[in-house]
């Protein structure tokens, strides 16, 4: 875990790497797949916490990990409405 900021943004940085055996939304677990990898992002915007992440084999994430960080280097805060 690396945290950061984006602009005025705080952000905590995950990567995880290994076996990956998860569902989505409580289904059923998958078949296990090995040497998958997961990125992801949490920005703490001034209305919630935003979660960021992908999921898939290692070395497609490898491939996209600066497409990844582009994205989140991207991310500024929204105007506020009165």
């Amino acid at each position: 875990m690396q945290e950061t900021k984006v602009g005025d943004l705080p952000v905590l940085l995950v990567e995880v790497t290994g076996t990956y055996v998860g569902g989505m939304g409580g289904g059923p677990v998958g078949p296990e797949r090995p040497s998958y990898m997961l990125l992801g992002a949490i920005a703490d915007g001034p209305d919630a916490k935003w979660f960021f992440r992908a999921v898939g084999p290692r070395a497609t994430l490898e491939a996209q990990r600066s497409a990844f960080d582009r994205m989140i280097r991207s991310l500024k805060r929204g105007q506020t409405t009165s």
